[in-house]
């Protein structure tokens, strides 16, 4: 029985590949209109079909879900559906449900039938349920660079930066003690003696936390480096796989603002603000070594980390708000 085809729209404008045929046919049901252009830069199908199609749905911007096409599937599966027989042309649409009929669409030549389940199942392999996919927020990505981070081909290099900065702030404990010495020791009871000794030690440390520091310095670049091109290959396979109509509804102006936003991130990532944050975790240790020495000078250093704290917070919050307004006007452009 043949049922009456509706009037179609432009996006279901009938192509010639049956695979480009069905997926345009089931965008503009699922309402994500797709034009067959978007998609005919593929090659033609080969004997893997399947592939081809999954491939197509894909860069349409669809999850897929493939499953055998078994006769109780089909029956309970609600339309809209593909499903793809052993050749790489047999794709049939069901995009409808009459009582305990199908209505099964031709991909090429549009015409319309009622079928039923078992009738499908005979001819059918695999059935393809396709799902809109959510569009990839390019203004976050915080999950996708945790995943990033979190890779364990970084960890010895974190690993080698952060002992690096413990023993570098260890040792920077050395000048202040080696003055207190000198006072206590040298200039008070006239331990001249002590002195060598002390101006000995003094170098060696003072040229080990020199070559530890170029060390850190040099892996921290490589891990840098390495971090920039890892995010990039992230961004761009991000960009390679976002729907066509993706681009058509987003400003160029707004693509290349976010663009200079991972320019910002990339900076962060590879120059000096992480290691200063390694440095910041050791604030404690100099401020009990403070109130060792002196309990009013450790005083005077913590009250005056809330007012250096409160300046900087206005300083980021000023340049925070320049930064919006020029990222609304170069967007608006």
């Amino acid at each position: 029985m043949t049922v009456p085809e509706d009037s179609r729209t432009p996006e279901e404008e009938v192509a010639t590949d049956p695979w480009i045929g069905a997926l345009t046919r089931l965008a503009a049901r699922l309402d994500r209109p797709l034009a067959a252009e978007d998609l005919a830069v593929e090659p033609a199908p080969d004997a893997g079909g399947l592939a081809y199609g999954l491939r197509l749905a894909d860069r349409a911007g669809f999850a897929s879900l493939v499953r055998r096409a078994t006769r109780r599937r089909i029956a309970r599966t609600p339309p809209p559906f593909l499903l793809v027989g052993e050749g790489t042309d047999e794709v049939r649409l069901v995009e409808a449900r009459e009582g305990d009929r199908l209505v099964v669409v031709d991909p090429v030549t549009g015409q319309r039938t009622l079928r039923s389940p078992g009738g499908l199942a005979r001819g059918a392999r695999h059935l393809v349920v396709l799902r809109r996919r959510p569009v990839p927020r390019t203004t976050g990505g915080a999950g996708g660079l945790r995943e990033l981070l979190l890779q364990k081909r970084f960890w010895p290099a974190f690993a080698q930066l952060v002992t690096a900065s413990v023993v570098i702030n260890l040792l920077a404990l050395a000048t202040p003690l080696f003055m207190m010495t000198v006072y206590n020791k040298v200039i008070r009871e006239g331990g001249l003696a002590t002195l060598d000794v002390l101006v000995i030690g003094m170098l060696s440390l003072v040229a080990f936390e020199l070559v530890l520091r170029a060390l850190r310095g040099y892996v921290a670049s490589y891990t840098g480096a390495r971090l920039d091109a890892a995010v990039g290959r992230e961004v761009l396979e991000r960009l390679l796989r976002l729907p066509y109509r993706s681009f058509e509804r987003m400003p160029a102006a707004r693509l290349l603002e976010r663009l200079r936003q991972l320019d910002q991130l990339r900076s962060f990532l590879t120059g000096n603000l992480p290691l200063f944050l390694v440095d910041l975790a050791f604030v404690g240790l100099f401020l009990g070594a403070l109130f060792l020495l002196n309990g009013t000078l450790g005083l005077v250093t913590l009250a005056a980390l809330p007012l250096f704290a409160l300046l900087s917070w206005l300083g980021h919050r000023r340049q925070a708000r320049h930064l919006l307004l020029h990222r609304r006007r170069v967007v608006d452009k």
